[in-house]
């Protein structure tokens, strides 16, 4: 089974009232996700994901140092072989005025509040990733 690696960052801001909002970016074909990508060679975890989320928002941001969830999953890839996927994801805050200038990977975002958030995402195991970020800000911050 082929091994694949890559890293992402759930980005999210924090607005009036301390309402925090996140991002998320829409692909071509429909589904939406955090801003995520494959490691390249040698690469480690934290700067993988600091550079996907620059090249797929255009927002440099700090990763959060006490924030880590993975999940892994299996897959056929194109040419039919069984790939196995593991995913580590970090937590950013953004400005509340931040600009996002998406990639071509993405064809539009939003900024939505934690339920609407869990809401949009297709996947379990990226809900799930969203209430485990919503969890560690909950405590960070407080609710909302």
């Amino acid at each position: 089974m082929l091994k694949q690696f890559s890293a992402g960052v759930v980005i999210y801001r924090i607005g009036e009232n301390n309402e925090r909002t996140y991002l998320v970016l829409q692909y071509p074909k429909g589904p939406w996700d955090f801003p995520k990508g494959k490691l390249q060679s040698d690469e480690r975890w934290r700067s993988g994901a600091h550079r996907e989320a620059l090249e797929e928002t255009g927002v440099d941001l700090d990763l959060d140092k006490d924030f880590e969830h993975s999940y892994a999953y299996t897959f056929n890839d194109s040419r039919g072989n069984r790939v196995e996927k593991t995913v580590m994801f970090f937590v950013a805050k953004a400005e509340m005025d931040a600009q996002i200038t998406l990639s071509q990977e993405h064809v539009d975002y939003l900024w939505l509040p934690y339920h609407q958030a869990r809401m949009q995402l297709p996947f379990e195991n990226i809900r799930h990733l969203l209430d485990q970020a919503e969890k560690f800000l909950a405590k960070k911050y407080g609710s909302k």
